[in-house]
């Protein structure tokens, strides 16, 4: 699970499409970034048996049903 959530934020470093990019999303992209670790940690937890057999949709759907977002008042 560790290394899926790994390879799911290395997958949004913009280092690996410009030279000058980042190893890390920028904060605009932290939501969307953190719903594709959960859903890669998920499938990851399905597939070493120590989670519920969903499918990569309902595990989708679990995350967007249950995840946080925050709203902040300008």
């Amino acid at each position: 699970m560790l290394t899926a959530a790994a390879a799911a934020v290395g997958a949004a470093a913009t280092i690996r499409l410009d030279p000058h990019g980042t190893l890390l999303p920028g904060r605009a992209e932290l939501a969307s970034v953190a719903t594709v670790v959960a859903s890669a940690v998920g499938r990851a937890a399905v597939a070493d048996g120590v989670a519920p057999g969903l499918t990569g949709d309902q595990i989708d759907q679990a995350i967007g049903r249950t995840r946080w977002l925050p709203r902040y008042q300008a």
